[in-house]
């Protein structure tokens, strides 16, 4: 078990007390895949994602087309180890410089967590 990330801020959420939420499902480890930009852990140089070139496009169609097949190498781990039992994404254009992807991962139980994800675009 983790500490629960909030995921428009990328801090850690706290209660009124101000102490920590643990994380009893997956969105820290979900947070974690998406965030971490592919190849930049020592460890595993398979984790993360490749979503963070996405700003390199010049078209948010495109990256728009693209993001899914990002999304699930990132999400590869998770299924391979049964933490995840299948995701889907669903991804459109925002505006000119934004695509919107909503992403739900379900867990081995079968609970779907939601994910929304706004990835600038030609910035």
């Amino acid at each position: 078990m983790s500490w629960l990330i909030d995921p428009s801020t990328g801090d850690y959420r706290h209660d009124d007390d101000g102490a920590f939420i643990r994380d009893s499902g997956l969105q820290t480890a979900v947070y974690m895949l998406l965030t971490t930009e592919r190849g930049s852990s020592i460890d595993d140089p398979t984790f993360g994602s490749r979503i963070h070139t996405l700003r390199r496009h010049k078209s948010p169609a495109r990256a728009a087309l693209e993001l899914p097949d990002m999304v699930a190498e990132a999400m590869a781990p998770a299924l391979e180890d049964g933490r995840v039992s299948r995701v889907t994404t669903e991804a459109s254009v925002r505006d000119r410089h934004t695509v919107e992807a909503v992403i739900t991962v379900y867990d081995s139980g079968d609970t779907p967590y939601q994910f929304t994800l706004y990835q600038p675009v030609g910035t």
